[in-house]
């Protein structure tokens, strides 16, 4: 042995001992606190993870993160079923998206694991920054400015309407909940604008988020066919009501690679994606999905030019002859096959009980909106309940502090002022994105651009529909597609490079 192997042995042992011993120290106090055994693994697996998100690009992480945080927001399940039905995203559902207190039983921790990340993830970001490291900068466009402005203002309107609130003696108990994700949504789309390199990573983005529509699809079809219906159960919804964004956005996408650039290889790769997620929106009875999935092919053959737009025509008239009959028939039959086209009129005629409670709750809304028009109530406030609807609040006890109707309900939170300071990143993103699908070279770009404003259109209607913005999944989605927007105009020369602007201007 040399003596150079001779001096290096010890300090290697003594680098490798430091955090072993913090793990064990680790799992020692999860023993303690807990009492149970199972949770010596926490300190492990957290530490493997820590380490795993420190070597690695960021954009893998951020990328696994939202896959995760997807494939883990799940609704509860019918209480007959809940006793025999634990799907395999549950652990990661209460460890991601629900309070920390609730998995280690520290009261403290009123906290949720995504928060955890995203604030773990920051402070890995700032320090990088700091040190300049380059794992993150290789090839990276750079998010223009005027996004991060949009998001900061963002941001700051959420904390202007908590003190708002505050002064007016909202509950501020309730105000944590109403606005936990409009708070995370601009720093998640910060995390993006920072760790995604730029169009490139929209194929990986898109294996990800199918795989993870897939997976859900296959839970859903477990769960409805071999769990409730065996039982004589049929639930309301498959998996989550926030899966209308996830799915739509998925068979947007695909629908937009088939078309805009049509191959043997990419129609039946789309054919298979949209023949199994259809599968899931009929199993998951969201009828907001259905319109959504209408917005959005709308959207996309609007932004469809030349060949692309021929193409697209003279599909969507072939299918006339069989499409217009189906309708038809749907009008009075809602089940099998002509259960999506019973949904789609029922959004239309919107004749049934649930519509006229939310066309009770939306009354009751625009009432409250009246109060406070200009710059809203702030957090912490119920909305007035002049026209008394069904009774829910056994089943969800703050119906008054978070109205199904989020963008209604953000008017009479925020007014005038506060609401447009709310949205402003939605504008600037759908802008950017808009621009820079005109200015694409590729198709890949042409893909991106419009999976963009698929996902901003998703998120409104959802926002609209069933408390949209109150969702790990939504505000995730839209974060990251707010990042490639910006990103995407920057890249395709649709909006000038900051760098490039800063230096012009010196």
């Amino acid at each position: 042995m040399s003596v150079l192997e001779v001096s290096t042995a010890p300090r290697t042992l003594r680098s490798g001992v430091f955090p072993i011993s913090i793990v064990v120290a680790g799992a020692l106090v999860a023993l303690l606190v807990t009492g149970d055994p199972t949770f010596v693994l926490v300190p492990v697996i957290a530490a493997t993870v820590l380490w795993a998100a420190y070597n690695a690009p960021m954009r893998w992480t951020m990328i696994a993160l939202l896959a995760l945080a997807v494939f883990a927001d799940i609704t509860p399940h019918n209480p007959v079923t809940k006793d025999i039905w634990v799907s395999i995203a549950s652990p990661w559902q209460a460890t991601l998206l629900e309070n920390l207190n609730k998995v280690s039983r520290i009261e403290a921790l009123k906290v949720s694991g995504m928060e955890v990340a995203l604030l773990a993830l920051a402070l890995l970001a700032a320090l990088r920054a700091t040190v300049r490291h380059s794992v993150d900068q290789r090839d990276r466009v750079p998010a223009p400015k005027v996004l991060v402005i949009a998001l900061a203002i963002s941001c700051a309107a959420v904390l202007w309407l908590g003190f708002l609130g505050a002064a007016r003696g909202g509950d501020m108990r309730q105000a944590f909940w109403q606005c936990r994700q409009l708070l995370w949504m601009p720093a998640f789309a910060g995390l993006f604008c920072y760790a995604l390199q730029g169009p490139r990573d929209l194929r990986v983005l898109l294996v990800a988020l199918t795989a993870t529509s897939c997976a859900k699809v296959a839970m859903a079809a477990y769960f409805v066919l071999r769990v409730a219906r065996p039982f004589g159960v049929e639930p309301p919804t498959a998996t989550s009501h926030n899966d209308t964004v996830l799915y739509v956005v998925v068979l947007a996408t695909w629908a937009a690679i088939a078309i805009d650039k049509p191959s043997f290889a990419r129609i039946a790769m789309a054919a298979a994606v949209w023949g199994w997620t259809l599968f899931g929106v009929a199993l998951n009875h969201r009828r907001t999905a259905y319109v959504s999935l209408a917005a959005t092919l709308l959207l996309l053959l609007i932004g469809l030019s030349g060949r692309a737009r021929r193409r697209a025509l003279f599909v969507s008239l072939a299918c006339l002859p069989v499409l217009l009959p189906y309708l038809a028939l749907a009008r009075h039959r809602s089940y099998g096959i002509f259960t999506p086209a019973a949904h789609l009129w029922s959004a239309i005629e919107q004749k049934d009980l649930s519509s006229a409670t939310r066309d009770i709750e939306n009354f009751n809304l625009v009432v409250t909106m009246k109060q406070h028009r200009l710059i809203g109530s702030g957090w912490g406030h119920e909305y007035i309940e002049l026209v008394k609807g069904d009774d829910i609040s056994k089943a969800f006890e703050q119906y008054r502090y978070i109205a199904h109707n989020s963008v209604l309900w953000l008017l009479g939170i925020g007014g005038e002022v506060g609401f447009t300071l709310l949205g402003l990143p939605l504008v600037v993103g759908a802008f950017l994105a808009a621009r820079a699908r005109t200015f694409a070279r590729t198709n890949g770009e042409r893909v991106a651009a419009f999976a963009v404003i698929a996902v901003i259109a998703c998120y409104l209607l959802q926002a609209w529909s069933d408390m949209g913005v109150i969702s790990w999944t939504a505000s995730g989605l839209l974060a990251c597609a707010l990042a490639l927007g910006g990103k995407l105009a920057v890249s395709s020369g649709a909006w000038p490079h900051p760098t490039r602007a800063s230096e012009q201007a010196t």
